[in-house]
């Protein structure tokens, strides 16, 4: 709501009833008017999928303050200054005089709508993001930015009416030449990224008439940024739109088709608890923040056991899910192994893969068997909610109940679910990443770099001491006598040793060193912004210390001495080249062995 300086600030355009309503959606928020509780959640998420009826709340909200010079530009303020019975008259007047589209026509209105709904939610994610402008303001003209599409052919049909605030219709259509006021362009720059990027994310059909305006630096840098939120965001916000409309996992792709199949039939009767859909909200965000399985899965539960009605729950993982979460901490012991739970109670093996063959959530009622799993949890219900990290399950939710649980509650668990499935591949695909890479980069048997790696990084580091003249050494080590070590004690004393070997060079080294296996025994060590005599100390030092560990290993292993020669050399004239500093350190390893072994020699006489 916005108090305006000149008064109501309202755009003498006249009214017309020519905008359809989508009349599935507006007998569900009838619906909701009609159940007791507070609805507007539901409702304001309800009425931003539909642009007749948006336009129609804000026109009655400024009509009713116009003579107070306040502007309502939020469906959510509009709800909160309406009173129910108002809300109801104008839902009951769109019913009324809602004619469906057909043909061609429903395609385009279908498509026009979608592209509103995407862009609605789109700028409400970024009215988060920038805080310049109220999420619900946001919205709303989102939503209203898809009025051209739905002219049909006919001028008048493009209806704002006498009753919405200046600002909200500059931000809707635009007029070229005119100037905006800072607010009415912070609007106007926020809603072009908003279609920018519900283009991308449906490849808007050719016949929605919204202009593609020309992107500044600002949009296009903002863009990249926030692709990848503002796609979570309206990804989340059409599942929550789905449990309303009862459409299970609704997303950009199916919206159309989804919105032709409630056209062709009546809205089913659906009761949901009150605040469903913002807890969804809440879930969902908890469930994408999980860096783990178990937290995405205990985020689930804990939004399930926070919904009104629900009692109790349990969750059954798959046999080899148990050790998953056994490493939970603050949490007590919340799940149970299938073959375990199988014996206590008959037929939950049953519901569950009834549960995971449907897809979705199974709701088993006292009498149609299972009658162990019954007598177990002594309930007259039990919602069955599966869990599958892409094909595979992960385990089951079971929600059981005394008394009937609501029907909306299965559609919302579903999404949910979908979610912790995502979360779980996304943390599964990242810890296979990351050991793909350590496959590839490190050595298996010391965890150093492997050779092919280190000559890269080492390549970049010489790129970096030529550019800004930086200083670079490098330390060629190789293990005294390896041969008799092996010929003495065998292969495997022999890997042991030079992983020790490997901890002592990590162990001297600093954080950016960069140390790898070069050969079978003979280790290398790149050491950036280090000068001659730096790295001199540093081999040193290393050799001092393998020197101590070989006088603990000779008390074992008797008759072996382990000690290491290195040699050093460093960057003394820019430009480098990797090749020539590599001789001369071996060249200096050589000479540290012809020298007797045991000791560091640097490069030079």
């Amino acid at each position: 709501m916005r108090a305006t300086s000149t008064g109501p600030g309202f755009v003498p355009v006249p009214a017309c009833r020519a905008i359809p309503v989508f009349r599935p959606l507006a007998l569900r928020v009838r619906g909701l008017l009609d159940t007791p509780g507070d609805r507007s959640s539901e409702i304001a998420d309800l009425v931003q999928a539909d642009p007749g009826l948006c336009l129609g709340l804000l026109v009655e909200a400024n009509r009713a303050f116009g003579a107070a010079g306040v502007d309502v530009t939020s469906v959510d303020v509009a709800l909160q200054v309406l009173g129910w019975s108002a809300c109801r008259r104008l839902v009951d007047g769109s019913v009324e005089h809602c004619v469906s589209p057909v043909g061609r026509e429903l395609a385009a209105y279908v498509d026009a709508v979608r592209f509103g709904v995407v862009t609605s939610l789109a700028a409400g994610a970024l009215a988060e993001i920038l805080g310049t402008v109220e999420v619900g303001e946001a919205r709303g003209a989102g939503l209203l930015r898809s009025l051209p599409a739905l002219r049909r052919g006919n001028r008048e049909a493009l209806v704002i009416g006498d009753g919405v605030p200046e600002r909200l219709v500059r931000a809707v259509c635009p007029v070229a030449g005119e100037s905006a006021e800072e607010d009415e362009e912070d609007l106007g720059f926020l809603l072009q990224l908003a279609e920018r990027s519900a283009r991308e994310m449906m490849a808007a059909p050719p016949h929605l008439t919204v202009p593609e305006e020309r992107a500044d630096r600002r949009v296009l840098d903002l863009e990249h940024m926030v692709r990848d939120r503002i796609g979570t965001c309206v990804s989340d916000g059409l599942l929550v739109l789905g449990v309303l409309l009862g459409q299970s996992r609704l997303d950009v792709a199916g919206f159309s088709e989804a919105y032709r199949g409630l056209l062709e039939s009546e809205p089913r009767p659906m009761t949901l608890p009150a605040g469903l859909p913002r807890d969804v909200h809440e879930a969902l965000r908890s469930i994408r923040d999980a860096s783990s399985e178990p937290g995405a899965l205990h985020a689930l539960l804990c939004a399930i056991r926070r919904t009104a009605g629900v009692e109790r729950t349990l969750l059954v993982l798959e046999d080899a899910g148990e050790s998953m979460l056994s490493g939970t901490q603050g949490d007590p012991p919340f799940f149970a192994r299938t073959r375990g739970l199988a014996k206590m109670a008959d037929g939950c093996d049953e519901l569950v893969l009834s549960a995971h063959q449907e897809g979705r959530s199974t709701i088993a009622r006292r009498g149609m068997g299972f009658a162990g799993l019954f007598a177990a949890f002594q309930a007259e219900e039990i919602l069955a909610v599966p869990v599958r990290a892409g094909k595979q399950p992960v385990g089951t939710v079971l929600v059981p109940s005394e008394i009937p649980l609501p029907a909306g509650l299965g559609p919302a668990f579903d999404v949910l679910s979908h979610a912790v499935g995502e979360a779980m591949e996304r943390v599964q695909l990242s810890r296979r990443t990351f050991l793909l890479t350590e496959r590839i980069t490190k050595d298996a048997l010391t965890g150093v770099l492997q050779r092919g790696h280190l000559m890269e990084l080492l390549e970049a580091e010489i790129r970096v001491a030529n550019r800004y003249g930086r200083p670079l050494a490098l330390v060629m080590l190789d293990v005294d006598d390896f041969k008799a070590w092996n010929d003495s004690h065998g292969h495997q004393v022999g890997d042991t040793l030079l992983r020790d070997v490997a901890r002592v060079i990590l162990a001297c080294s600093r954080e950016g060193d960069l140390t790898g296996r070069y050969g079978g025994d003979e280790f290398m060590i790149v050491l950036p912004g280090r000068t001659a005599e730096q790295a001199r100390v540093y081999a040193e030092r290393v050799r001092g210390r393998v020197e101590d560990l070989g006088r603990m290993m000779t008390s074992v292993w008797q008759g072996t001495e382990l000690s290491v020669s290195l040699g050093v050399a460093s960057v003394t004239s820019h430009p480098a080249d990797a090749g020539t500093l590599m001789f001369r350190a071996d060249h200096a390893l050589y000479r540290a062995k012809a020298r007797g072994r045991n000791r560091v020699q640097a490069e030079g006489p």
